[in-house]
């Protein structure tokens, strides 16, 4: 008896540091910050480096390119550094199978082509009923998917923000219609949100646009599980809506047979 009440007591704190743990996580901060610099042009991308940081609770997951590694790390230690190229290998590995198997005459290569049958005009009523339908759901989808993004939003916090651009094509007349049109936008972002620093400027004599990026965000990690439970239950009620009507097509379908 002793040592079933010592195995539920053991059962009941483990439960509880969990529930403890999960609502930790969930109050906690999910930060974002990051930096990028450097020329961007398109024949020297190695030019820009940079690195993207998310930090949540005491793990964070660091992207560099001056290493070019993924790195995690574990209250301040390190404990799982991947290169970039390695993360890569699985995809390019594959693409030699698929191109060999794509050059191997198969047995669809020695078929004889189909001559395409004219189709009747049948079910015209119904094609026109799915076609509503699905404009009807994809109308839902936008101004769901749009609210999800406005409720993200307005929940993150903006930290730091300090961007620096440096406008420059091989046309100088280019040059100055991007200037105009980033100046409409960075004045309206500077007034919207004061504590960021935006600066644009022109250059006529260079070819190539340059700057330095700097962003630091933060956001609940319980507004995006409530966006995810959200998302989830919204895919999966469409999908139950989906099913239905073909369902009952397949019903009329054996009933008229």
């Amino acid at each position: 008896m002793a040592l079933v009440l010592s195995v539920l007591w053991l059962l009941v704190v483990l439960v509880a540091l969990l529930l403890i743990l999960l609502a930790l996580l969930l109050v906690a901060w999910l930060r974002i910050d990051g930096r990028l610099e450097g020329r961007l042009d398109v024949a020297r991308l190695d030019e820009a480096s940079g690195w993207l940081r998310l930090r949540v609770l005491f793990v964070a997951l660091v992207v560099d390119s001056s290493e070019r590694a993924l790195v995690v790390r574990l209250a301040g230690l390190r404990v799982l550094r991947k290169p970039l190229a390695e993360l890569g290998d699985g995809a390019a590995a594959d693409e030699p199978g698929e191109a060999a198997a794509a050059d191997e005459p198969g047995e669809a290569a020695q078929r004889p082509a189909r001559i395409p049958r004219r189709r009747t005009r049948r079910g015209g009523e119904r094609r026109r009923r799915v076609g509503r339908d699905r404009l009807v759901v994809a109308r839902d989808a936008w101004h769901f998917y749009r609210a999800q993004l406005r409720h993200l939003l307005a929940r993150v916090r903006l930290d730091h923000c300090e961007a620096r651009a440096r406008l420059a094509t091989p046309d100088p007349a280019l040059t100055g219609m991007l200037y105009g049109v980033a100046c409409s936008v960075v004045h309206p972002a500077q007034a919207r949100w004061p504590r960021a620093e935006l600066h644009v400027e022109a250059d006529f004599i260079d070819t190539a646009p340059s700057g330095r990026l700097l962003l630091a965000v933060r956001v609940r990690v319980a507004t995006l599980a409530r966006i995810a439970w959200r998302v989830f239950w919204y895919q999966r009620s469409q999908a139950a809506k989906t099913r239905k009507p073909k369902a009952a097509d397949e019903g009329r379908a054996h009933a008229t047979q």
